[in-house]
């Protein structure tokens, strides 16, 4: 007759399981764990010696937190936690600061490519170089030409004032981004950290 069991250390973890005829049952040891007949999972179950019995572990309340032998359940890693929801802040900063932008009336792509080619051209005009040859005007995001037949002067000042909306919607991101980040680290409830609303509180 097959026989299934497991070792077990003082704390009650399970190290091992294993099955074997029940005539060699005796035969089975582990270095630092004792035995005991049953089906037991590592990762699900604990051996509740005092009581020989093999005992579930409750859900995981969430990924921040762990398994306590000693008192056989699930604490919070509150400073992981905190961590994690702070990083998810600065992923939100960075999206928010690379996301188009509006200005006069149009919305107008603001990435790392769209800076380059903001502050290139205006590095040309303020050379005093002119407009680039064969200018035919600023593509905005939706593909739309502005400042077509502007003259040099007036599209310098558009990129000017591009530009500067750029840093200013950066430097109310930032600012949004240390309340958030001094918020979550002033919380002391896991649950709380966990709620937080990142989506609240960033300027348009």
């Amino acid at each position: 007759m097959l026989q299934h069991f497991f070792f077990y250390e003082p704390s009650g973890k399970v190290v091992g399981t294993g099955a074997c005829m029940a005539k060699d049952i005796d035969l089975q040891v582990r270095e630092g764990a004792a035995l005991a007949l049953g089906v037991a999972d590592r990762e699900l179950h604990y051996y509740d010696q005092g009581r020989g019995l093999i005992v579930e572990k409750p859900p995981r309340p969430s990924q921040f937190h762990i398994w306590d032998w000693p008192t056989k359940s699930w604490l919070p890693d509150l400073d992981r936690a905190r961590t994690s929801r702070q990083a998810e802040v600065g992923a939100e900063l960075a999206r928010r600061d690379l996301a188009p932008i509006a200005y006069a009336g149009a919305a107008f792509d603001a990435d790392t490519q769209a800076r380059e080619n903001i502050s290139g051209t205006l590095g040309r005009l303020l050379r005093g170089d002119g407009l680039p040859g064969g200018w035919i005007g600023w593509r905005d995001r939706a593909n739309a030409m502005h400042w077509a037949t502007d003259d040099a002067a007036t599209v310098q000042a558009h990129l000017a004032a591009l530009s500067r909306a750029i840093e200013d919607r950066k430097q109310a991101l930032l600012v949004a981004a240390w309340q958030h980040k001094a918020a979550i680290a002033a919380l002391t409830d896991i649950s709380a950290v966990l709620a937080h609303d990142l989506a609240a509180g960033w300027p348009a």
